[in-house]
């Protein structure tokens, strides 16, 4: 999906690439890998991602001061892998998957040699924490079922037909 105005849930057998805008609440679940970059995210906007494989969060809000914003939950029953490197966001709700990689710097980056290496404000260590290009803020609402705030079509129904297992 790129630059896409999407409210509800969609399902892809295959793998899932989001890039640029994605306006509105939505739940993303793919059988496949799970792509986030280049992203961008509107204030009231949610988004919660399930992928059965990897979930991969990298390039996005590329050298700039100001971290972007994602209202956002990534769950994998594989690894999940962010950076927070070149990019600078601040996740709102929650990332859980087998493993999750956090790759991150402090401070100001940029691109170096000629577009093929990033640079970093030194000394990284003795930089505050604060600081950091990638930032998890849990929200517990994303527990919920349904998340707050999701679109749900209609109320489910359904009704029970038998309990008991027969040889």
């Amino acid at each position: 999906m790129k630059d896409a105005y999407f409210q509800g849930t969609l399902y892809s057998k295959g793998n899932v690439r989001i890039q640029e805008n994605l306006w509105y609440r939505s739940t993303i679940y793919t059988a496949g890998e799970a792509t986030i970059e280049d992203f961008k995210m509107q204030d009231n906007n949610f988004t919660i991602v399930a992928a059965d494989k990897e979930v991969l969060v990298k390039n996005n809000n590329l050298f700039n001061s100001q971290p972007l914003v994602m209202n956002a939950y990534f769950y994998s029953n594989q690894d999940i892998t962010l950076y927070g490197v070149g990019s600078n966001i601040e996740i709102h709700g929650g990332v859980m998957g087998r493993n999750v990689i956090l790759n991150a710097a402090k401070g100001k980056t940029w691109e170096c040699w000629f577009g093929l290496d990033i640079c970093f404000e030194e000394p990284q260590e003795q930089l505050p924490i604060e600081r950091s290009r990638l930032k998890i803020f849990y929200n517990p609402d994303v527990i919920l079922n349904p998340p707050s705030g999701i679109y749900q079509p209609g109320p489910l129904t359904y009704k029970v037909h038998s309990t008991s297992l027969q040889d």
